[in-house]
């Protein structure tokens, strides 16, 4: 897997059975791709990691906990951002990446039906112990998926 997006263990993804943490989907799991329309996506059979060396530095926005690595891209009101568009380009070299910020408006579904808007007031980041980060890598259909609710690219 690639250095750029990536999720802390326990992070859930929306599927077609509910929400499920990143670590436990397998491949053929069908995964949310747009909450409005109702699509979804296949996983791959591969499972998408990157060792960490034994801790990672993660980001969260508001009063989320911190779940996410710097290069992860988040559907937004003006685009797909990140808050490191360099390293979110070297996963995802085709797709026009801006730099995520406070102001910025997310889309969150909490039914697996709808979108809310949540603008960020604010970022931190926090450095925790992992073994592994992890990301979701999709066969068929849209390569966007939803951690945490939020709406993402793999």
């Amino acid at each position: 897997m690639s250095s750029s997006g990536c999720l802390i263990e326990g992070t859930v993804v929306w599927t077609s059975g509910g929400q499920i943490p990143i670590q436990d989907l397998r491949g053929n799991d069908r995964v949310l791709t747009n909450a409005t329309s109702g699509e979804y996506g296949v996983k791959s059979d591969e499972v998408a990691t990157n060792p960490t060396g034994g801790s990672a530095i993660f980001w969260g926005f508001n009063d989320a906990e911190a779940f996410f690595t710097a290069g992860q891209v988040f559907r937004t009101t003006t685009g797909w951002r990140a808050i490191d568009p360099i390293a979110a380009k070297r996963g995802n070299p085709s797709l026009e990446v801006g730099k995520l910020g406070v102001g910025h408006t997310l889309f969150r579904t909490r039914d697996g039906e709808t979108y809310e808007h949540v603008t960020i007031h604010y970022l931190h980041s926090q450095q925790k112990e992992c073994d592994h980060v992890w990301g979701v890598h999709l066969r068929e259909g849209s390569e966007s998926y939803h951690a945490n609710g939020y709406l993402v690219q793999g």
